[in-house]
């Protein structure tokens, strides 16, 4: 993902800065430029400076319950940095749904017993913590289910 979108943010184009600050700035290594110095050609990587640290996040168009991260097809995804990531969430709600029928977590209902955590801190020294109403499940929907892998089974 990082690789195919050039290690860049697609919306303001601010490539990832490295954890190392400089003189009270963070620098992006960019795109490499040919030079040619002493007769040689020579790779020379373009560095910006921030005074920013900028982050590249992967912005899911939406979540769901039945895939693992690494399932999502590629035009489910976009490469924002931190900044962008945040401004987008606070603009538009991401839908997470249970599985390949698109039903919104939403309109489930929250486990009464643990609140929706799926444990219990203060039951933490049996099973963890686990919630026995619905199984660490979360919503009273899925305490039913049979879970199988990273899928629930109705």
């Amino acid at each position: 993902m990082l690789a195919i979108d050039k290690y860049a943010c697609l919306k303001c184009l601010r490539q990832a800065t490295e954890i190392v600050p400089i003189n009270e700035k963070y620098f992006a290594i960019g795109d490499n430029r040919l030079l040619a110095i002493d007769d040689q050609n020579v790779l020379k990587p373009q560095i910006s400076f921030y005074t920013t640290r900028f982050i590249l996040h992967v912005r899911h168009e939406y979540y769901m319950l039945s895939k693992l991260p690494w399932d999502y097809e590629k035009k489910d995804l976009i490469m924002l940095c931190s900044e962008c990531h945040n401004i987008l969430h606070e603009e538009i709600e991401v839908p997470v749904y249970l599985d390949e029928r698109k039903i919104l977590l939403d309109n489930l209902t929250e486990c009464p017993r643990c609140n929706g955590y799926g444990y219990i801190e203060n039951y933490n020294h049996l099973q963890g913590g686990m919630c026995f109403r619905c199984h660490g499940a979360k919503y009273l929907e899925l305490a039913n289910a049979v879970f199988t892998g990273s899928v629930f089974r109705f």
